[in-house]
């Protein structure tokens, strides 16, 4: 659908927000058969986080995290 023109000639935009944060979720090989999952988030909106990485795992529906261990 083609935007209304302003008077000025160019197009108005409203701004949708779509999410309020980025979550970064990765698979990391420990192993030649194993791997770890592993999760990060760079960007949240109005809240302040850290921003390292956490291993996590999901038992029964649940998300479980822990500060990643760097070997």
């Amino acid at each position: 659908e083609d935007l209304p023109p302003t008077t000025e000639g160019t197009t108005t935009v409203e701004e949708v927000i779509l999410a309020d944060g980025v979550i970064r979720c990765e698979m990391v090989p420990i192993s030649v058969v194993d791997v770890k999952r592993r999760m990060r988030v760079p960007k949240m909106r109005g809240v302040h986080h850290p921003l390292g990485y956490f291993d996590f795992e999901v038992k029964g529906g649940r998300v479980f995290a822990t500060k990643a261990v760097v070997d």
